[in-house]
């Protein structure tokens, strides 16, 4: 009994979308007798997740393979029923038992295509908002070259990771994504800039501003560990640095307490200090960023 609730609350927790039009077919009338409480527990729980495939059915998260599992779930489910009306118990139960599994099956495909399509959109989000600075007039024609080659580079993984989203394939997308922002992040490394990174996001809530900002946070952390990693540097300038390393993860712990009391404007602004912090640090290093 338990396996069977952990996987209708697992239905109604991620089911989004399905086959439109589909009518469900009201077990009331069906009479399961004395000893048949598990399958009219089984009736119930198909009946519940095909009605909830319904109320949240969205067009645009369709997806064929799990459309084609819920039209099979549903004809199988009336079967079940004038099976039941028959008191054929024995096939009964075998035919509710595979509407129960294909309606699992297709819940754990639209699960991971929302998921892969959740990480692209943030993604997206990420690789947009990083708006690369004025480079310096000093630079050589052959490194400005470089860089309209390697812009025209980015604008092009950006456009063939939109036309993977829009054919729902997000994981090809997101790796097209992955492999612009490194290459933005490239060309901050080895090329002189005027001016600070641009990060030109709008947001609808503080929540989502919060965890643009953490991931922000995360970056220039990943920043600093680079250079650690490539560069030594003498007694005097570390302790420099660890100051404002420390005082950075100070920011970072304190940030994360805000956030858990649902202070997020107060977490941000923790964190907008702390990001300061690395960029400090960076700057000892040699880094202006």
């Amino acid at each position: 009994m338990s396996h069977l609730t952990f996987i209708l609350t697992g239905w109604l927790f991620i089911s989004t979308a399905f086959a439109q039009g589909l009518d469900t077919v009201n077990i009331n009338s069906v009479d399961f007798g004395e000893g048949n409480n598990q399958l009219s527990m089984k009736f119930t729980m198909a009946q519940q997740m095909l009605k909830s495939s319904l109320s949240k059915y969205n067009e645009s998260d369709n997806s064929t393979d799990a459309s084609h599992l819920m039209e099979k779930a549903q004809a199988n489910f009336s079967l079940a029923i004038n099976r039941a009306h028959e008191k054929n118990w024995l096939e009964c139960n075998a035919i509710i038992d595979s509407v129960i599994r294909d309606l699992t099956t297709a819940s754990q495909i639209l699960s991971k295509k929302a998921f892969n399509q959740n990480v692209y959109r943030e993604n997206l989000k990420r690789v947009e908002a990083f708006i690369l600075p004025e480079w310096s007039e000093d630079i050589s024609q052959q490194d400005r070259d470089s860089l309209d080659k390697e812009s025209k580079e980015i604008d092009k993984l950006i456009e063939q990771a939109k036309l993977f989203a829009s054919n729902e394939e997000f994981e090809q997308g997101t790796s097209e994504l992955y492999k612009a922002y490194r290459l933005k992040s490239a060309l901050l490394q080895k090329n002189k800039h005027k001016s600070t990174i641009i990060y030109g996001y709008l947001f609808d809530t503080p929540e989502e501003e919060y965890e643009y900002m953490l991931s922000r946070n995360q970056h220039f952390q990943g920043l600093v560990e680079k250079v650690l990693n490539e560069k030594a540097f003498d007694e005097q300038t570390s302790s420099l640095i660890n100051v404002y390393l420390d005082k950075s993860k100070s920011g970072t712990f304190q940030a994360y307490s805000f956030q858990l009391n649902n202070q997020h404007k107060e977490a941000i602004q923790v964190l907008d200090q702390s990001i300061q912090d690395l960029s400090n640090a960076l700057k000892v290093m040699g880094i202006r960023i």
